[in-house]
């Protein structure tokens, strides 16, 4: 979305979700899609509170309406796990879509960097439980029980 354009967008997103309300009535799946698009609008404005609430009310309407297996609330599912991401919150965006796992990994990476050995074995062992043949992952746990003075389990991963 261009700069600027994002008050635009808005009134157009707006007036979508009173239209559908009016016509389908409050818990209708074109609602709730027009909430999630309400709420991947606020993500790009980075007011995230607001994103998520969004989000939450779109995902609830077409979980009440849709099956889970609809592309709809994937979709919904994945929209409020990257609002949630976005806000910090990567153990609760994680638990809502698996899929977010690599978050993990990524996190071990960067609190090895930090030198905080005992968040990045955390984050790794949550990973690695996911992704069981992942080599880079085993050799930055393999690095972070170094730092944490314990190499013969560091060497168990590789044997």
């Amino acid at each position: 979305m261009k700069l600027g354009k994002f008050a635009q967008a808005d009134t157009l997103l707006r007036q979508s979700l009173s239209q559908r309300q009016k016509l389908f009535g409050p818990d209708h799946p074109d609602v709730g899609q027009s909430f999630v698009a309400l709420a991947m609008l606020r993500d790009a404005q980075a007011e995230f509170d607001s994103a998520e609430a969004f989000a939450t009310r779109g995902l609830s309407i077409l979980q009440q309406t849709l099956p889970e297996t609809d592309v709809r609330v994937r979709k919904a599912i994945s929209s409020l796990g990257r609002v949630i991401e976005d806000k910090g919150d990567y153990d609760r965006a994680v638990a809502l879509n698996p899929g977010l796992s690599i978050i993990d990994f990524t996190r071990g990476r960067m609190f090895l960097e930090a030198n905080w050995p005992q968040s990045a074995k955390v984050c790794l062992d949550r990973f690695l439980l996911k992704h069981t043949n992942h080599v880079e992952g085993f050799i930055a746990r393999a690095r972070t029980l170094v730092k944490l003075e314990k190499p013969l389990d560091a060497a168990h991963d590789f044997t």
